[in-house]
């Protein structure tokens, strides 16, 4: 290189291609060092990727949890079940206007009944009307 001139289009050129990596003119070794740069390079967009994705699913249960939990302004009224009493006979006596299954529904779910099934002397919430 020493005989071409300085400012020769074609000094430019070779000199350019020596000092890009990758190039032809690269040795061995330069080419294993961009391979392994480039897969760790790889790697921590991977990682990148999956600790963004698990962020967006923590914060979307977070969410979601949080619009399931309870209103707690809703005001409750206590009922203590006698012999004979149903549900239904429950739900009549306390919202009249309101469709019985609904509110067999509400009671269920608050007091944490799952077949229904109430005794004489349980203390029920009944949400109010």
């Amino acid at each position: 290189m020493t005989n071409i001139k300085k400012g020769n289009v074609i000094t430019t050129i070779i000199y350019t291609l020596q000092n890009l990596r990758c190039t032809p003119v690269c040795g061995r070794e330069e080419r294993a060092e961009y391979r392994r740069k480039k897969a760790l390079r790889k790697k921590a967009y991977t990682v990148a990727t999956v600790v963004m994705i698990v962020t967006l699913l923590t914060c979307g249960m977070l969410i979601a949890f949080a619009s399931n939990v309870s209103d707690t302004s809703i005001a409750y009224s206590t009922v203590e079940v006698e012999a004979g009493d149903t549900l239904w006979s429950i739900a009549k006596e306390n919202c009249p206007d309101s469709d019985p299954r609904d509110i067999i529904r509400d009671i269920c779910e608050i007091n944490g009944i799952d077949h229904h099934t109430i005794y004489a002397g349980m203390i029920l919430q009944i949400p109010a009307c």
